[in-house]
């Protein structure tokens, strides 16, 4: 399993671009939780919720690479907050527009190659 952040351009050209067939994404919110814990508490628990998914998937033939995670939330309530970062309707065409935007870069990249 490859985790996007971690593949050197050199690896993608030479061996590894023509393996890599499915890519995973994750959401994880950037707000408080209490006083207690880091705002990127929800991405932290993303990231190692997708690289254990990705693993398995890989572990089973799937050639996947884990694309970084997302890092805004869509629990409006948490806006009254200071840094808390989120989509303010998540059902809106700006979220739609984040996720294909971000798998057709992935898929315009390959094609380019």
């Amino acid at each position: 399993m490859y985790a996007s952040l971690e593949i050197s351009g050199s690896q993608l050209r030479h061996r590894e671009r023509a393996i890599l067939r499915g890519r995973g994404a994750a959401l994880g919110a950037t707000e408080p939780h209490n006083l207690h814990l880091p705002y990127g508490t929800d991405i932290f628990e993303a990231d190692l919720v997708g690289e254990k998914i990705c693993e398995a998937a890989w572990n089973r033939g799937a050639k996947v690479v884990l694309l970084p995670t997302i890092p805004y939330g869509t629990q409006t309530n948490q806006m009254q907050f200071p840094l808390a970062m989120n989509l303010i309707r998540p059902r809106s065409r700006s979220c739609w527009a984040i996720w294909s935007n971000r798998s057709r870069s992935t898929v315009f990249a390959r094609s380019c190659s």
